[in-house]
């Protein structure tokens, strides 16, 4: 699915699976202030991109939320193995999960970059996730912002620093 110039999706009890792109979100490319709503059981999984954003793709204010819901099992050649959010964006997980992703870059479970600002809330949880750089669950660099309330980041990897989570340049 890719999306631009501002339109608003949410997709329930649904899975989008198998999904490859040769640049950015395998599975969703979310780009100009559109917003993605995954709700109620639904998922995402076994996506590629050649890029970044194996699962989702966040760019250029877009905003995206996942409610109990799940991205797993995700590849990028970049950044964020299950999510990629650059340019302002914000991501919301609640009773949701990031697992088994893997980034070549990093951000094995999700990646966030300039002023993106991401939370992870009620019993959410990264896990199982890997990245060749920094942040094997979540990287976070060039102010972005990070909530994390009642939830976990577990058994993650990172080649470089920040098994769990990696922040450079942050705020």
């Amino acid at each position: 699915i890719a999306m631009a110039d501002s339109g608003d999706v949410e997709l329930e009890r649904s899975s989008l699976s198998g999904c490859q792109a040769a640049g950015n979100g395998g599975g969703i490319s979310i780009r100009q202030s559109g917003a993605f709503a995954l709700t109620n059981s639904s998922s995402i999984a076994d996506c590629s991109a050649g890029a970044n954003g194996g699962g989702i793709a966040l760019a250029d204010s877009g905003a995206l939320s996942l409610t109990d819901s799940a991205v797993s099992s995700s590849t990028a050649g970049g950044g964020g193995g299950g999510i990629a959010m650059a340019d302002s964006g914000d991501v919301e997980l609640e009773r949701s999960s990031l697992s088994g992703c893997q980034a070549a870059g990093n951000g094995g479970g999700i990646s966030i970059r300039q002023s993106g600002a991401f939370a992870l809330t009620n019993s959410s949880s990264i896990a199982d996730c890997s990245a060749g750089a920094n942040g094997g669950g979540i990287a976070l660099a060039d102010s972005g912002a990070l909530s994390l309330t009642d939830s976990a980041v577990s058994s993650s990897t990172a080649g470089g620093g920040g098994g769990g989570i990696a922040m450079a340049d942050s705020g």
